[in-house]
């Protein structure tokens, strides 16, 4: 039993088995969903709100990522602090566009 508060850091692949992707399908979703033609269109709708700046900076973003090396959004946003927004509304959108309660609390027999 712990008695001490602690604080558990899980990565993505805790909640893989309740439909959220592991890192590197976050990513690879991401760049899919926000590139011409993806099939993201309300993902990129929300990130790109503020209008033609920010259009540019999607396009940078998506190509930056792409070609970052990175396994994870969260590794390459550590290094590239001018996509955090971006990166951030991206992610979001993802994942609350997978949320389903039911699943989540669903007790297995």
């Amino acid at each position: 039993m712990i008695k001490k508060p602690t604080v558990l850091i899980l990565g993505a692949g805790a909640s893989a088995p309740y439909g959220y992707p592991t890192g590197l399908a976050l990513k690879q979703e991401t760049i899919k969903g926000l590139s011409p033609g993806g099939s993201a269109e309300r993902m990129r709708q929300i990130v790109s709100m503020t209008g033609d700046i920010y259009q540019v900076k999607l396009k940078e973003f998506v190509f930056a990522l792409r070609t970052s090396g990175q396994a994870s959004i969260d590794a390459f946003l550590e290094h590239r602090p001018e996509f955090m927004e971006l990166g951030k509304s991206a992610i979001t959108q993802i994942l609350t566009s997978r949320e389903n309660l039911t699943d989540m609390f669903e007790v297995e027999d």
